[in-house]
């Protein structure tokens, strides 16, 4: 790494430090190594329980779901810098279809991660990464949800105010990936139910 690369590393850090800590958010930010691609992500990692898994939109970074992340609790929150952002390593998306890059890159970070069962929460970018996963890994789909565990969802101040909204409609707010407004699997069992 240059010094110059160094140098916009730390600074990064700094930033995203002073960011998490503005929303008193205690974080650990982990490099795990992808299998394909072949090179280390970071991810930021906030709470205990059942795993969440965000992913960024283009041109952003894990640090952009900083706001929203203060807004749950009860579950492990996983926010992932993707190949080629943030403090990840540099990457090239040639050589193959975005959509063949976000099942590789998504299905590479569950099995780094070690998480049997996960959600995916997208924005941008991110959720077109979680919606292709759903997709076209059914196998990968079920360990995070099932094409119905795959959301997407506006990321910092944006998403913020879809909490907002949520609160002034009467719904409970600490469990945001079990709620009826987020949770594609409440809505496919009511569609379900009036199929019937």
């Amino acid at each position: 790494m240059t010094a110059a690369a160094s140098t916009a590393q730390q600074q990064l850090e700094d930033a995203e430090k002073r960011l998490f800590e503005a929303y008193g958010l205690p974080y650990e930010c982990v490099r795990v190594s992808l299998t394909d691609p072949s090179l280390d992500v970071a991810v930021r990692i906030v709470g205990d329980g059942s795993p969440l898994l965000f992913v960024h939109g283009s041109g952003m970074s894990a640090a952009t779901w900083a706001p929203l992340l203060q807004q749950i609790a009860g579950h492990r929150l996983l926010a992932l810098d993707l190949p080629g952002f943030g403090l990840s390593d540099p990457y090239s998306y040639e050589g193959r279809s975005l959509r063949e890059h976000a099942v590789a890159q998504l299905t590479s970070v569950l099995e780094a991660l070690d998480l049997g069962r996960a959600r995916v929460v997208g924005t941008s970018l991110g959720a077109m990464w979680a919606l292709c996963l759903a997709l076209d890994a059914p196998q990968e789909g079920r360990r995070s949800g099932g094409p119905r565990g795959a959301c997407g969802l506006p990321a910092g101040h944006e998403g913020r105010r879809v909490l907002q909204a949520h609160d002034h409609a009467g719904a409970p707010r600490g469990d945001l990936a079990r709620t009826g407004a987020f949770d594609a699997d409440e809505g496919a069992r009511r569609d379900e139910e009036r199929a019937r």
